[in-house]
C-alpha cells in the first residue's frame, strides 16, 4: 500500500523486491535506485529516468506494472549492465508495461533470434506509447490484455516477423491406460496421466499495427487484433487460422 519514493544520491547496490498494491517511485539522482528489480503481485514501478536500474526489471509471481513515464529506451533480455538502460524480463502473463506521462515513452525491441514477451502494453487517453520491434529475428506476443488506444500509440515492425498468438495450457486428463483398461505406470510405479491440449489462453491485444518495409506481422493461432494494421510497400501481413480481427 502507499508509495515508496526512492530519491538519493549515488548507486543503490541493491536488489530490490516490491509487491502489493503500491507504487514505488525510483528518482535516485546521480546513480542508479537499483541494480536488480523483482515486481510481483500487482505492484507498479515508475522510473524517473532509464538509468534508475543498472542491470535487470524482472516481473515475477502475479506481475505488476513497469510505468516508462515518457522514457525512451532500447530494450534488450540480457546485458543489461553493459548498455544504457536496462533489461526487462517477464515471468508471467500479469506483466505490463504502461506509461503514465503526458510525454510519449517508446521501447524498440532490439534482441536477435526467436523470443517471446508474455505481458502486455497499456497507455491512456493522456498517454502514448510505442512499441517498435527492431530484432531481425521473430518476437512472439502473447499478450492478453494489451489495449494501447492513443492515435500516437502502437506497434511498429521495423523488421524480422512480430507474431501474435494464444499459448497452451495443458491439463491433467484422469489416469492413462493400456488397450485392455489397465492403468499404466512408469518405472518407479507412479500411474502416468493422460492430458488434455485444448484449453487456449488467447492472445488479445486492442492496437494499431504498422508493418515497414522488409517487416513481417503475422496474427497467429488463437489471437484476436482489434485495430488497424497499416502495410507500407515491401511489408508483410500475415493471418492464420483460428483468429480473429476486427
Amino acid at each position: 500500500e502507499g508509495a515508496l519514493n526512492i530519491c538519493g544520491n549515488g548507486n543503490n547496490e541493491i536488489f530490490l523486491n516490491v509487491g502489493g498494491a503500491g507504487k514505488t517511485l525510483l528518482n535516485q539522482e546521480k546513480g542508479y535506485a537499483a541494480y536488480n528489480v523483482l515486481v510481483n503481485t500487482g505492484s507498479t514501478v515508475v522510473i524517473k529516468d532509464t538509468t534508475q536500474i543498472y542491470r535487470d526489471l524482472t516481473f515475477g509471481n502475479g506481475g505488476g506494472t513497469l510505468d516508462m513515464n515518457g522514457n525512451k529506451m532500447d530494450w534488450y533480455l540480457s546485458g543489461g549492465e553493459t548498455r544504457d538502460g536496462f533489461t526487462i524480463n517477464a515471468l508471467t502473463e500479469e506483466a505490463i508495461i504502461s506509461n503514465g506521462s503526458s510525454a510519449f515513452a517508446a521501447l524498440s525491441f532490439k534482441e536477435s533470434g526467436n523470443q517471446k514477451f508474455v505481458g502486455s502494453f497499456r497507455d491512456s487517453k493522456d498517454s502514448a506509447l510505442g512499441i517498435i520491434y527492431a530484432g531481425g529475428g521473430t518476437w512472439e506476443l502473447n499478450s492478453i490484455r494489451t489495449c494501447l488506444e492513443n492515435a500516437d500509440s502502437g506497434l511498429i515492425v521495423a523488421n524480422g516477423t512480430v507474431k501474435l498468438a494464444g499459448t497452451l495450457t495443458v491439463h491433467g486428463h484422469g489416469s492413462l491406460v493400456d488397450s485392455n483398461g489397465r492403468p499404466v505406470y512408469d518405472t518407479d510405479g507412479h500411474a502416468l496421466f493422460a492430458t488434455r491440449n485444448n484449453d487456449w489462453h488467447y492472445a488479445d491485444a486492442k492496437m494499431g499495427v504498422r508493418v515497414t518495409d522488409g517487416g513481417t506481422f503475422e496474427l497467429g493461432s488463437h489471437a484476436r487484433l482489434t485495430g488497424d494494421v497499416t502495410v507500407e510497400s515491401g511489408g508483410t501481413y500475415v493471418m492464420r487460422e483460428g483468429v480473429r480481427h476486427t
